[in-house]
């Protein structure tokens, strides 16, 4: 089926205006978690074990995606400065969070996300060296991060700053 021309024109013109050279890295501000709370669903979309569950075994309550949210909103609520935004036009076009271990010295990288009509651009690469260099400010002398083994991407860009697979671990799930 032959999408409408006006859709890959709108996609066509959000692609062109994400690039990475052109956006704004930023902390958090209190205005831009509604922004980030509505990207959730296409950010997340197949990159998420409640949606691999939901797909399992049916939906009972909140969607996956609503779940991811208010996840989202209750870490940012209760740490905002973990929190980077990349901005472009005043359009938040990806975000990233983090969390210090002052003790162990161990920072973790948590939820990276970029709009997924920014892809490819660059601004996931620029927000994971942001949070990088905060972690490094802060005194932490190792990172740690988790993703899923079907997140080409992230592995890729993960993989290329330097990080290395430690563990691997495998969800399992059955029908009661």
């Amino acid at each position: 089926m032959k999408k409408p021309k006006t859709a890959l024109l709108l996609v066509s013109q959000m692609r062109k205006n994400c690039i990475a050279d052109e956006m704004i890295i930023r902390k958090f501000k209190k205005e831009d978690l509604k922004e980030i709370l509505e990207m959730t669903e296409q950010t997340w979309d197949g990159f998420s074990f409640d949606q691999v569950l939901e797909q399992k075994f049916g939906r009972k309550g909140k969607s996956w995606w609503e779940r991811k949210a208010d996840s989202l909103k209750e870490f940012i609520e209760t740490h905002p400065e973990w929190v980077f935004v990349a901005e472009e036009e005043g359009k938040i076009v990806g975000y990233a969070t983090y969390s210090l271990n002052r003790e162990r010295e161990i920072g973790e990288v948590l939820s990276n996300a970029v709009h997924p009509h920014c892809r490819g651009k660059g601004i996931g690469g620029t927000l994971h060296r942001k949070v990088l260099e905060e972690l490094r400010r802060e005194g932490m002398q190792a990172v740690s991060l988790v993703t899923s083994e079907k997140h080409i991407p992230a592995i890729k860009m993960y993989e290329s700053a330097g990080f290395k697979e430690i563990w691997h671990s495998t969800y399992y799930a059955k029908k009661l």
